[in-house]
């Protein structure tokens, strides 16, 4: 069974809780994600999702964490 939380951006692993498998945008602006293979030792594993609209769910990111630099989007909600 799937569990829904607020997500809590954050710059380093452990910032927030994920792992998320799906992210919600409450409210739209961009969202940088950490993928689950990424690190802080190779930050080159984020991904952005440019100027996603405020309702829209992000289907299987499987994110590690959402970081805060970069991340415009608010109100975000993920599933573990």
């Amino acid at each position: 069974m799937s569990r829904i939380e607020d997500v809590t951006v954050g710059d380093t692993d452990g910032a927030g809780s994920g792992p998320y498998e799906h992210i919600y945008v409450g409210t739209g602006g961009d969202v940088v994600l950490m993928t689950r293979d990424g690190s802080k030792e190779s930050p080159q594993r984020t991904t952005t999702f440019k100027n996603v609209p405020s309702g829209m769910v992000l289907w299987d990111v499987d994110a590690q964490w959402v970081m805060d630099t970069g991340t415009t989007a608010s109100d975000i909600v993920g599933w573990k």
